[in-house]
C-alpha cells in the first residue's frame, strides 16, 4: 500500500508510547538495509529584498542539522538552500531523488523550512524565487511536490513543512486529506508558528531532530512514523507553553499501518545536546522586509545619546529641544527606512477597508494614489490614521516617539 505523510508545524495532546514492539522481521529488514532511503532538504531564509517576505534565522541551519542526523540513519540527502532552492531545481531533486529511492526501495523524505501560505484554498512553498505579490504563480504548490513524489513511484513518502514560522498573514489554509495522506497542521487557523533563538531553530525542527537521535524511540529501540509524530506534537506544544506563546495544532487524514523512519544508534538512546548558545540576535543596521506592508525596516539598537541642537547648527528651531540632554532608549525596535509608501497604504487599505488618503492639495497637485506612482511617500493623514497603520503592519506596531527618531537618524551613536 502506498503511504503518504504531510507533516507541517506541530504542537499537542498527551498521548500513550508505542509499547508494541516492531515485527522482528521487519525490524531485520530495516536493520540490513544498505540505504534508508532518501531526503530532499530545502531551507530559504535569506529572501530577495523585494520579494515581500521578511527574513527567516534558522532555515539553513535546519537543512544543516537535519542533513547530519539523516546521513547517521542512512538516507541519502540532496541538501538545497536559500538561491540553490527555487520551482525548478526543487522538482527537479525530487524526480531524481525519486529515482534513487526506488532503487533502494527505501523511504522519500521531503523537507522544507521557510515561509508558507495559502491562496484561493491552494497551499504553496515560498521558495527563493517566490513573491508574496504574485502567490499562485510564483509559488511551489504543496501539490506539485506531492504529484512529483507519486511520479517516482516510491513506496513510502514522507514530507515535513516547516513553515510560517513568524508571519502570522500567511498560515496555511486546512489541506484536502486523500487517501492515504496523514497531515499534522502547525497551528490553529489564525495563530502563528514560532522559531525560538535560544534553541536557534524552529521549534518544530529542533524537536524533529531530538526525536530521531533516539528521544521518540519505542521500547525496541524503533522510530516509527507514529512515535516521531507524537513525540514532536508533546514537546512542541510542552515547549511553546512555557514560552507564553501558545502553539496549538491538530491533526486530520486517514492512513492504516505505520513504518519504519529510524533506529536508536548501538549503545542506547543518545543524548539530545543541549541548544547551542545564541550566536547574536540583529545588529545595528541589520534590515528586514516586512511581507504585510513590503517595506523595509531596521534594526534599532538599545543605546544613549544626547538629544537636541547640536552645538554650532545655525539652523536648530527654537521650537528644538534645548537645552541638550542625554536621553536613553532602554529597547531595540524596528523602525522603517522610508517613509510610507503609496503602495503600503493600499496594502493596508487593501486588508483593512481604511478610508483612501486625499488626492489633491489645496494647489490641487494630485497626491497619493492619483499621482500614479505607488513609491512615492503616502501623505496627508491624520495622527489616528497612522497609529492605526502602525498597528496593522507590525500586529501592534506604533509611531515611533521623537527620541527614538532622533537616535536613528544619528544612526545609533553608542550601544547599550
Amino acid at each position: 500500500m502506498l503511504k503518504i505523510v504531510l507533516m507541517l508545524l506541530l504542537a499537542a495532546q498527551a498521548r500513550e508510547k508505542r509499547v508494541s514492539p516492531v515485527p522482528a522481521d521487519e525490524r531485520l529488514q530495516f536493520e540490513r538495509q544498505r540505504r534508508a532511503g532518501v531526503a530532499v532538504l530545502v531551507g530559504v531564509g535569506q529572501y530577495p529584498r523585494f520579494s515581500g517576505f521578511s527574513e527567516l534565522h534558522y532555515p539553513g541551519r535546519d537543512v544543516d542539522q537535519l542533513q547530519v542526523e539523516l546521513e547517521k540513519q542512512h538516507y541519502l540527502v540532496i541538501p538545497m538552500k536559500e538561491a540553490d532552492a527555487n520551482k525548478g531545481t526543487v522538482l527537479n531533486a525530487i524526480a531524481q531523488a525519486g529515482d534513487a529511492a526506488q532503487r533502494s526501495g527505501g523511504t522519500m523524505v521531503f523537507y522544507f523550512s521557510g515561509h508558507g501560505f495559502a491562496d484561493r484554498g491552494a497551499n504553496y512553498l515560498a521558495l527563493h524565487d517566490a513573491s508574496a505579490t504574485n502567490l499562485a504563480e510564483s509559488g511551489l504548490a504543496v501539490s506539485a511536490v506531492e504529484e512529483q513524489m507519486r511520479k517516482a513511484g516510491v513506496t513510502r513518502r514522507v514530507l515535513w513543512i516547516d513553515a510560517c514560522r513568524n508571519d502570522p498573514a500567511r498560515s496555511f489554509d486546512r489541506l484536502q486529506a486523500s487517501v492515504g495522506t496523514r497531515i499534522l497542521f502547525s497551528t490553529r487557523a489564525g495563530d502563528v508558528s514560532y522559531e525560538d533563538d535560544t534553541l536557534r531553530d524552529g521549534l518544530f525542527t529542533y524537536n524533529l531532530l531530538a526525536g530521531l537521535r533516539g528521544e521518540a524511540a519505542g521500547p525496541d529501540g524503533m522510530i516509527t512514523f507514529r512515535d516521531l509524530t507524537d513525540y514532536v506534537i508533546d514537546a512542541v506544544e510542552a515547549q511553546s507553553l512555557k514560552r507564553g506563546s501558545a502553539q496549538v495544532p491538530y491533526e486530520a487524514g486517514e492512513s492504516r499501518g505505520d513504518f519504519l523512519l529510524a533506529r536508536v544508534a548501538e549503545g542506547g538512546r543518545p543524548v539530545v545536546p543541549p541548544p547551542a548558545p545564541v550566536e547574536r540576535g540583529p545588529k545595528a543596521g541589520d534590515t528586514r522586509v516586512n511581507a504585510k506592508d513590503g517595506l523595509t525596516y531596521v534594526w534599532i539598537p538599545p543605546g544613549r545619546f544626547v538629544m537636541g541642537c547640536s552645538p554650532g547648527d545655525n539652523e536648530c528651531d527654537s521650537d528644538e529641544a534645548k537645552p541638550q540632554r542625554e536621553t536613553s532608549i532602554p529597547r531595540p525596535l524596528w523602525m522603517g527606512q522610508t517613509s510610507v509608501t503609496v503602495g503600503a497604504w493600499k496594502r493596508y487599505r487593501a486588508a483593512t477597508n481604511a478610508a483612501a488618503l486625499p488626492v489633491k492639495d489645496g494647489l490641487g497637485r494630485k497626491l497619493n494614489e492619483e499621482a500614479g506612482d505607488d513609491r512615492l511617500p503616502a501623505v496627508a493623514m491624520t495622527w489616528d490614521e497612522a497609529k492605526k497603520y502602525c498597528s496593522w503592519s507590525w500586529n501592534g506596531g506604533r509611531l515611533p516617539t521623537e527620541a527614538e527618531w532622533e537616535f536613528a537618524q544619528r544612526g545609533g551613536l553608542s550601544g547599550k
